[in-house]
């Protein structure tokens, strides 16, 4: 597994205990999360996560960084690899649409 960067921990920080039962819909609820990072802190996220992919992680390897981010609400599934799909196409969407500060 590649070095976690601190970003992973950054984003982690705002899925708080309770995240997604107030915020069911995964879509809405990442991208609700992304809204406190800057434009630079979503480029190393999707990069972060595209990387992680790239290794064919096993479901727990997923499982376990999901727990390394300091997340408080626990994302367990048996198909962790879809899950992390999707949370690198909503970055990406989030990064493409220019959401978040960009340097100038």
């Amino acid at each position: 597994m590649i070095e976690i960067p601190e970003v992973w921990s950054k984003f982690g920080l705002y899925i708080y205990q309770d995240f997604f039962s107030e915020h069911p819909d995964f879509q809405e609820g990442i991208s609700f999360a992304l809204e406190g990072l800057s434009y630079s802190d979503k480029l190393g996220l999707a990069s972060f996560i595209g990387q992680v992919l790239s290794e064919n992680p096993s479901n727990q390897d997923l499982i376990d960084l999901w727990a390394e981010s300091g997340a408080s609400d626990i994302l367990v599934s048996d198909q962790m690899n879809p899950v992390y799909k999707v949370m690198l196409d909503i970055v990406e969407a989030r990064v493409k649409n220019g959401c978040g500060s960009q340097p100038t």
